[in-house]
């Protein structure tokens, strides 16, 4: 593996995260305008996004590493594959006593997202992580 590969396999574990907690916060927002409660939502969406961001980054680190070791191991790297990972995993968040089913939906939402967006950051293209990425590339850069 190459330091640009490897490079974009750390960025999608530091970026992915970071676009699940912002898509979903950017989903609040549109609902806050559609539906406005007050002035305080910007100030909710400020502490929940910091909550959302905590509880993502976490997630990603402790369950999302292994189970992105799994699917290397298995071969399974496919978009599909990956964001449905992503909601596995969102999905696990979601089964903790109290958590109410639109918060469920809401970890399972982040979690797809994370993983499409890990997909895209870390995988598409990557020559180290899939073996058919280099018939994409120029004759010269197939080495």
């Amino acid at each position: 593996m190459s330091r640009i590969e490897g490079l974009r396999l750390v960025a999608g574990f530091v970026f992915a995260p970071a676009i699940g907690v912002l898509v979903l916060l950017l989903g609040l927002f549109i609902h806050s305008i559609a539906a406005p409660v007050g002035d305080e939502n910007l100030a909710f969406l400020a502490v929940f996004g910091m909550g959302a961001a905590y509880l993502a980054y976490s997630v990603a680190f402790i369950l999302g590493l292994p189970l992105f070791i799994f699917f290397r191991i298995k071969g399974w790297l496919r978009p599909w594959q990956i964001a449905g990972g992503g909601l596995l995993v969102g999905a696990l968040i979601a089964l903790i006593p109290g958590t109410g089913i639109s918060f469920g939906l809401m970890f399972c939402a982040v979690g797809l997202t994370t993983g499409a967006a890990f997909w895209l950051i870390a995988i598409f293209r990557n020559r180290a992580l899939t073996p058919g990425s280099r018939t994409d590339a120029p004759i010269a850069a197939r080495g």
